[in-house]
């Protein structure tokens, strides 16, 4: 990985805020092995070299529920989930204050 001008974790963090890559879901699968060379990690935005461990997570999508298939560093997958834990802690005060609203109660 290459030499940043933040700690991969706030960059992470950033990322996850603004959408891309998606928040990590509590239930999801993980499939690991050599790295192909061709992707990049959807954490870091860094090539995936043959030299590395590449993770493909899939988890359904939180719009639509239909699976999403995503890559990342082994390291990058580390931070993510924690990553999301936190955010999802942090959230979840705010939940419970103004639950999410639907058509049927405003």
């Amino acid at each position: 990985m290459k030499e940043r001008e933040r700690p991969i974790e706030e960059e992470i963090r950033q990322r996850i805020l603004s959408g891309e890559p998606p928040s990590c879901a509590p239930k999801h699968r993980v499939y690991g092995g050599s790295g192909d060379g061709i992707s990049h990690c959807i954490c870091c935005g860094d090539g995936i070299t043959t030299a590395d461990v590449q993770y493909d997570v899939e988890q359904a999508d939180s719009a639509s529920d239909l699976l999403e298939e995503i890559s990342m560093h082994i390291r990058c997958y580390s931070v993510w989930r924690s990553v999301s834990e936190i955010l999802r802690q942090e959230q979840a005060p705010m939940k419970r204050i103004f639950p999410t609203l639907t058509r049927s109660n405003y």
